[in-house]
C-alpha cells in the first residue's frame, strides 16, 4: 500500500469532507483507482470483466454509477443477464447500459462506512486508472455481494499503476463532400446508422452538425427549465450519459428537479442524474430520419468536443417520436424543421 498517498488522502478529507475521490486523485496527481487501492476495505479483483457482468444479476438491486468530467448518471434497480458482444456488449432493463469492454482493465471492491451508510462496490477502471462503472450493492443481503468479491479475489495481483495518456494529437479534418453528406444522411432508416454515416465521410461529428443545417443546429437551452417542463408533463425521456468505455441510460419520466449552484439535479427514487451546466460549452437540436419517422434528440458537448449527456424523448422501434417531446423541443429548442 502506498502509504504517503493514503495519508495525504486523509489529510485532504480532514480540511475536505465532502471531497469525491475522482477530485481528490486529481488533486494528489494520482488516478482514482490508484488512490482508491491504498484505503482500507478495498479488494483487488480478477479482472475477468465479462464473468463479472454476468454475475452481476446475483446482486438483486444494485445502484449503478456512470460519469463523465461533468455529469453523472446513477440508476437503481436490477439486473437481467448482459449480452456480452465481440465489439459492444448490452444490459437491458433496469440497468440499461451500452460496455465497450476493450477498454476495461482494473477492478476494485469497497466496502465502506459514509456516515450511518455502509455502501459496497463493485468498481470498474480503464488503464489509465479512471472509473468507467460503479455497481453499488442495495439489498439488506449482503451474501450474494460477499460472494462474488470472494470468487474474483485476487490479492495476488500487484498494485495497480496507472498508464499515462498519450498527448492529444491535432485532428486533420480531410475536406468533406457536403452535399452527399446531407444526401446520405436524408436516407438514414434508423438512428443507429448515423455512427456508420460519419465513418463513411470521415467526418467530426460536430462538424456534420455544423455542415448539414438541414438536420443540426445549435441552440440555447436552460437545462433547469428543460428538466423542470419535462416533469410538468410527466413526460418519458431518455437520458444518456457516457464515457470512453461506457453508455448509462434512462428511460422515463423524471419528477423531482434540484438546481444546487451550478448543478442541475434530477433526484428520484430510482434515477439520479448531476449535470454540471458551467462545463457545458454547446448544446444541439438534431434530427435523425428513421423509417419510423424523424427523431429528435438534444445533444449537451464539452468544450473539448466530449459529449456529456444526449436526451431524447422515450420511444420504442416501431413507434413514432412521442407528439410531447417534439412540441417540448420545439418550444424551448426550437428549429425551423419544426413547421415542417
Amino acid at each position: 500500500m502506498n502509504t504517503s498517498l493514503a495519508q495525504a488522502y486523509q489529510a485532504l478529507l480532514n480540511d475536505q469532507p465532502k471531497l469525491r475521490i475522482r477530485d481528490a486523485a486529481r488533486l494528489l496527481n494520482s488516478s482514482e483507482a490508484e488512490l482508491l487501492q491504498t484505503q482500507e476495505g478495498v479488494t483487488r479483483l480478477r479482472p475477468e470483466i465479462a464473468e463479472l457482468l454476468k454475475a452481476m444479476p446475483s446482486l438483486g438491486k444494485t445502484m449503478v454509477l456512470t460519469r463523465n468530467e461533468h455529469c453523472v448518471h446513477e440508476k437503481t434497480g436490477t439486473w437481467k443477464p448482459p449480452q456480452i458482444g465481440r465489439h459492444a456488449s448490452l444490459a437491458l432493463g433496469d440497468i440499461d447500459l451500452r460496455m465497450f469492454l476493450s477498454g476495461w482493465r482494473h477492478v476494485l471492491a469497497q466496502s465502506r462506512q459514509a456516515g450511518a451508510r455502509a455502501l459496497h462496490s463493485i468498481q470498474f477502471f480503464n488503464a489509465h486508472g479512471e472509473a468507467i462503472l460503479k455497481v453499488y450493492a442495495q439489498d439488506e443481503d449482503l451474501g450474494p455481494y460477499q460472494a462474488l468479491v470472494q470468487r474474483f479475489s485476487a490479492p495476488e495481483l500487484p498494485s495497480i499503476v496507472a498508464e499515462p495518456k498519450a498527448a492529444p494529437q491535432p485532428v486533420v479534418q480531410a475536406p468533406v463532400d457536403v452535399e452527399a453528406l446531407s444526401a446520405d444522411w436524408a436516407k438514414l432508416q434508423d438512428t443507429h446508422d448515423f455512427y456508420g454515416l460519419l465513418r463513411k465521410y470521415k467526418v467530426q461529428r460536430l462538424l456534420a452538425f455544423e455542415l448539414c443545417p438541414a438536420f443540426a443546429k445549435k441552440v440555447e437551452v436552460d437545462m433547469d427549465a428543460f428538466l423542470r417542463a419535462a416533469a410538468e408533463l410527466g413526460l418519458p425521456i431518455m437520458v444518456f450519459v457516457s464515457n470512453p468505455g461506457n453508455i448509462q441510460i434512462h428511460t422515463g419520466p423524471v419528477k423531482k428537479i434540484l438546481t444546487m449552484g451550478d448543478w442541475v439535479n434530477v433526484m428520484d427514487p430510482a434515477f439520479n442524474l448531476h449535470l454540471n451546466t458551467q462545463g457545458i460549452s454547446q448544446i444541439w437540436r438534431v434530427r435523425k430520419p428513421t423509417s419510423d419517422g424523424d427523431v429528435n434528440s438534444l445533444e449537451i458537448y464539452a468544450q473539448d468536443g466530449s459529449t456529456i449527456a444526449m436526451l431524447f424523448g422515450a420511444r420504442k422501434e416501431g413507434k413514432h417520436e412521442l407528439a410531447a417531446w417534439r412540441g417540448l423541443l420545439a418550444k424551448l429548442a426550437p428549429c425551423p424543421w419544426d413547421a415542417a
